[in-house]
């Protein structure tokens, strides 16, 4: 996610220069308009703050803190 710019306008910059015009323009198209963290947590899922010791609970701290993201 991060840096993902850089490298698009320089794939750009070089299809231009190698005189490719219209695969520049295709890749600085294929840049989504909205942040891909925006895309992605759009909203906020409901939350039943009653069972919050279950995820906070000591003994299964280190198993959720070790999950990759999704």
């Amino acid at each position: 996610m991060f840096g993902q710019l850089p490298d698009i306008l320089e794939d750009a910059w070089v299809n231009v220069a190698i005189g490719e015009i219209e695969k520049a323009k295709q890749t600085i198209d294929g840049v989504p308009k909205k942040h891909p963290f925006a895309l992605r947590y759009h909203e906020v899922e409901k939350v039943d703050w009653e069972t919050c010791e279950m995820v906070l609970d000591n003994t299964n701290r280190k198993k959720y803190l070790s999950k990759g993201w999704k």
